[in-house]
């Protein structure tokens, strides 16, 4: 058998070789006819160029005599018009004679111009007749040429299709050769196998021939040992339907522990709040900052870490007047020994309301040089890391903790400070041009937003560090007498959050602000002068309009002046008692402060007196922004008002986001 189809693949071989020969002599022949009939049309195309070119030097020759026979019939003309006004003069005087003369030679000479002027025309005749023969020939042979041309372009494509077929049947030919290989090959392999197993077989044969016993035997032992095994798949496939209703039983168990933990979740957000409402909607801290080196300490603490004492003289500072001691309580006092991470352990529960859908303000308040900004924002190094970055970190890692858990959070934040009464974005790229004017708008969501602030959707720390640094650079910021780098604004850092849970159908809104006030100082000790004193004075403006929203609280007054700056109408959400506030108190304990200390501290007291939910504002307790989402739809969310990218190459949120997105419940 093997022999008869390596004898068939050899005979098909042989038929491709043959085939290919024969067209390739086809192929070969057809080319050389071809060749033949390009040279030959060739040579008429030649012809005919060279036969217009003698028809065009006719026509321009023959052009050129019937010019020169039209100049002498004028010139004929002329000598006629001539001789015959001659006569006319000659015929009015006393010479008859001689007119009757001229006119008979003129008449000699007319004739004998029209004699010509017929020569002339017969031979202008012959050569028309002679040109439009040559212009006959020469549309003949242009569509002689034309029809051999599209003629040689037929060709062309036929020699192109031929070739194209050659190529074809060389390819088909290299391929039958290669299989033919293959085919060689495997015929050599099978003969090669099968003179093996015939050697084996026969080896078999004679080994086995005697031994019948000895198979049956085997073959006994086998027929057991498949038994066997056909026992132990019986016992593993009951094995397996076992754990198969086991895996089911700790499925259902599984999603009953999920219920509970969602209750349990549900059970710890509620606790959370009242455990935060326990310790009031408004909380008011104290923190001291390491005294000067040299520096009289006026500043004592009690033991019980919520009170502070501050001996001052009872003479705003008149030499020799009887020194007072002022106790103040607090929810905190935080000692200079005091790091920035315990710090931030205070704050971390109002961080997790944020992330549970409340709105939250955490703002510092202090004269200049008190360490506020140190406090919000600290230092490049980790340990010496504000509340701003501390909170972004906890707040990312929840984010990307809670996903295990079916939830999905965006976070965006936004960057401005209040300088001299007027907004100005922290983020704002210079090369867009000149900042757009902004306006504070209610949002139900987020409480407060700022229509055309820049806001970034953030998902790491090294972005967040990118844009704090952008935003110190861009602060507004001079030197008084009280502190050599002051920051003559209040700066706020919002950061929205926005969480949804398809599998639970919630929504989540939060909102954090935190806020860097400006440094409140006395204009006569602060040094400055001109602008710097505008500043001063704006600065002092605003706080006490902040002063004045906590003293219409603590009145319990219907109507709260949240209007009369824009810090306050930007706080108000938090304020009014919709969300859930924090004060840190920033002093210094050296004695030459003393004034401006206790008056820190009796704003931070009369803040701590004060009641959000009072003054007619009809909240009672704060928000939580929650919301049911549409089963198999994405969640809603409510947007501010217009963005403005503060980094064109981060990803923006898509329109109908917020300008953030909150984050999610920890589990405990």
């Amino acid at each position: 058998m093997l022999v008869e189809a390596k004898a068939a693949l050899d005979k098909a071989h042989a038929n491709l070789s043959e085939t290919a020969a024969v067209t390739r002599a086809t192929l070969e022949s057809t080319q050389k006819q071809l060749d033949e009939k390009s040279a030959t049309l060739l040579q008429k195309d030649e012809d005919l160029r060279e036969s217009l070119r003698n028809n065009a030097q006719m026509q321009r020759e023959n052009a050129a005599v019937v010019q020169h026979e039209r100049e002498r019939s004028q010139a004929l003309e002329d000598e006629a018009r001539k001789l015959r006004t001659s006569m006319q003069e000659a015929s009015a005087g006393p010479f008859e004679f001689i007119a009757s003369a001229a006119a008979s030679a003129a008449e000699q000479a007319k004739l004998k111009a029209a004699e010509e002027l017929e020569g002339t025309a017969a031979e202008l005749a012959s050569a028309l007749a002679a040109l439009q023969h040559a212009n006959a020939e020469r549309e003949r042979l242009a569509i002689e040429t034309a029809e051999r041309a599209d003629k040689l372009a037929a060709q062309q494509q036929t020699i192109e299709v031929l070739e194209l077929k050659r190529s074809s049947a060389v390819e088909q030919l290299e391929a039958k050769e290669v299989m033919l290989t293959t085919k060689s090959a495997e015929a050599t392999a099978l003969a090669r196998e099968k003179h093996t197993l015939e050697v084996e077989f026969r080896a078999y044969k004679e080994h086995h021939s005697s031994s019948n016993q000895d198979q049956m035997a085997a073959i006994s032992e086998l027929k057991v040992s498949v038994d066997r095994l056909k026992g132990d798949l019986e016992s593993k496939k009951v094995e397996v339907q076992s754990t198969q209703g086991t895996v089911a039983m700790q499925g259902a168990y599984l999603e009953t522990l999920e219920a509970k933990l969602r209750d349990q979740e549900r059970l710890r957000r509620e606790l959370h709040n009242t455990i935060q409402e326990l310790k009031g909607n408004i909380r008011v801290f104290c923190r001291v900052r390491p005294a000067h080196e040299g520096a009289m300490k006026a500043i004592e603490f009690g033991s019980d870490g919520q009170k502070v004492m501050i001996q001052h003289e009872g003479a705003a500072g008149i030499s020799g007047a009887k020194m007072k001691t002022h106790e103040f309580s607090f929810d905190k006092v935080f000692a200079p020994s005091v790091g920035q991470e315990d710090v931030f352990a205070e704050v971390d529960g109002l961080v997790q309301s944020s992330l549970d859908g409340y709105k939250v303000c955490i703002f510092a308040y202090g004269q200049t040089g008190s360490g506020k900004t140190y406090t919000m924002q600290g230092g490049e190094a980790h340990p010496t890391w504000g509340i701003i970055p501390r909170a972004l970190a906890k707040i990312l890692d929840i984010s990307e903790t809670m996903k295990g858990d079916g939830w999905t959070w965006t976070l965006v934040a936004s960057f401005l400070e209040i300088y001299n009464e007027q907004l100005r974005d922290l983020l704002h790229d210079a090369k867009a041009g000149a900042q757009p004017s902004y306006a504070i708008r209610d949002d139900e969501a987020w409480g407060t937003v700022v229509a055309n602030m820049s806001r970034t959707e953030v998902s790491s720390m090294e972005q967040i560090n990118r844009l704090m640094a952008k935003a110190a650079k861009a602060r507004a910021v001079g030197k008084t007498e009280m502190n050599a780098q002051s920051s003559r604004s209040h700066s706020v850092f919002a950061l929205y959050l926005h969480g949804t849970n398809q599998k639970l159908g919630t929504e989540l809104h939060g909102a954090l602000h935190l806020v860097d006030l400006a440094g409140s100082e006395r204009l006569s000790k602060s040094g400055a002068e001109g602008e710097a004193a505008k500043e001063t004075a704006a600065i002092n403006k605003s706080l006490s309009a902040l002063g004045n929203v906590f003293e219409a609280k603590k009145r319990g007054d219907a109507h709260v002046p949240f209007r009369d700056s824009t810090l306050t109408k930007l706080m108000r959400p938090c304020l009014s008692g919709h969300g859930k506030t924090l004060m840190l108190v920033n002093v210094g304990p050296e004695s030459d402060n003393s004034h401006e200390t206790k008056c820190s501290l009796e704003f931070a007291e009369k803040v701590n007196m004060c009641n959000t939910s009072a003054g007619g504002q009809g909240a009672t307790k704060p928000v939580r922004s929650v919301r049911p989402t549409e089963s198999g739809a994405p969640a809603s969310s409510s947007a501010p008002p217009t963005a403005r990218a503060a980094e064109p190459s981060r990803k923006q949120p898509a329109a109908g986001a917020p300008a953030g997105a909150p984050l999610a419940q920890r589990r405990k």
